[in-house]
């Protein structure tokens, strides 16, 4: 048998739905939980050997007051989400804002490595992604380009592919990347650090506004126009304004060279071409270290997921994250073994667990051992049985539609009577 309480008007008055395990059919139902109204509605059932239900210790007082040889099973359900919300309250706490960990494999020191690359590398290290298995979305994330241009890269024949040099824009992009990464990684250190966005804007001189996009988990350090610009005019003639700048000519000089080709540029204009090509020569070994960011919603998802592929998050950041927090790391495996023991159908393996989680003195993890110790055979048999709840739940659903459908303007004994006749002959309707 399985049986489950449901709610006549929640917060205020409460029945109780007895189903017979065997042939999937409501017996009835009482508009009472007290143990004593549900031991009655017990000796009904002579025969009853088993019996099903949550952890609520007024039914197993119930069934041990008609019977103390009948076996009782909790719900697993219940047993796995108490421990899970439980475990995730203890990340929640334990992590404020975001964590500090090492970059993934391909962020901005690969991106940059792919803007200072003629198209020949470029292309080989689209093709080598894809080889790799990495998706074409993942590929156009990764290297800030279209859908389209990873298309064409990979269907690009190796022999087909020319080498061109690298461009003045692509390299003076880089420069502007790190600049706004060290901006970012000092945002994100002061707020890992506790402190306040305003806090942060007196320290640093950044806008709001500036600050909340760099705390965004989703920030990329690429402007959005890059490569939309029209090309000037200077870039056409770039080899050959070194080279006279490199022959010892001034930039009036230059100026006059440029206005007998037809374009009309300025002495100053020239000047500044000059220095900025000379600052992005000089800025071409600039390591862009920096680091990536992990919240506690992230960490959450290895309560509900498994970690395949490292698609939650990459092994050596998780790593990381247990090194900087080491109760993270006996979260998990704490959790990971009571779901195994769970669904693995050893109830021997519960009281090591249960000392192995004492040992470890987690204060928020107590009151769960305390409910474990306090209905223990119950929970061992849900461990060993196939039994479960499940079918309780889904009939109390079926009761809620027709209490629904009858806006709570019809008895409790009507409720029973329409709920039966469902059961057993006729539609809800």
């Amino acid at each position: 048998m399985c049986i489950d309480d449901f709610a006549k008007k929640k917060k205020h008055s409460y029945g109780t739905i007895f189903i017979n395990a065997d042939t999937n059919k409501i017996i009835n139902i009482i508009d009472s939980r007290e143990a004593d109204d549900v031991t009655s509605e017990l000796k009904k059932y002579p025969n009853l050997k088993i019996v099903s239900r949550d952890g609520s210790l007024t039914y197993g007082k119930a069934i041990t007051n008609y019977n103390q040889n009948i076996s009782q099973v909790t719900d697993r359900f219940h047993l796995l989400k108490n421990l899970t919300e439980r475990c995730c309250n203890i990340i929640t706490s334990t992590i404020i804002g975001r964590i500090s960990v090492p970059i993934k494999e391909a962020t901005l020191n690969e991106l940059a490595d792919y803007l200072l690359s003629n198209k020949k590398e470029r292309v080989l290290k689209v093709k080598e992604k894809y080889k790799k298995g990495i998706s074409k979305i993942e590929i156009a994330a990764m290297y800030n380009i279209g859908l389209q241009t990873v298309n064409r890269y990979i269907q690009i024949k190796e022999e087909d592919i020319k080498n061109n040099v690298k461009t003045v824009r692509e390299i003076e992009h880089i420069k502007a990347i790190n600049k706004t990464m060290k901006r970012c990684n000092k945002v994100r250190e002061l707020f890992n650090q506790g402190k306040s966005i305003d806090q942060i804007e007196i320290e640093t001189s950044f806008s709001k506004i500036s600050i909340k996009e760099y705390l965004k988990d989703d920030f990329s350090p690429t402007n959005e126009h890059y490569g939309q610009k029209k090309e000037g005019i200077m870039p056409k003639f770039r080899d050959e304004i070194m080279k006279l700048y490199l022959s010892g000519k001034n930039s009036k000089e230059i100026s006059l060279f440029i206005k007998e080709k037809g374009y009309s540029i300025t002495p100053d204009a020239i000047r500044a071409f000059i220095i900025k090509e000379k600052r992005i020569n000089k800025d071409l070994n600039i390591s862009l270290l920096c680091s990536d960011v992990v919240d506690a919603n992230t960490i959450k998802k290895l309560f509900f997921y498994e970690n395949e592929n490292e698609k939650i998050i990459p092994q050596f950041q998780l790593d990381s994250v247990k090194e900087q927090y080491p109760i993270i790391d006996k979260i998990l495996a704490i959790h990971k073994s009571f779901k195994s023991i769970l669904f693995g159908k050893d109830s021997k393996k519960l009281d090591e667990w249960i000392s192995s989680v004492e040992k470890n003195n987690i204060v928020q993890l107590m009151p769960f051992i305390k409910t474990i110790n306090s209905d223990l055979m119950a929970v061992k048999n849900a461990i060993d049985m196939k039994v479960n709840n499940g079918l309780a739940e889904g009939k109390v659903n079926l009761l809620k539609t027709i209490k629904r459908i009858m806006y709570g303007k019809a008895s409790f004994t009507t409720l029973k009577t329409k709920l039966l006749m469902h059961e057993y002959s006729f539609s809800i309707n």
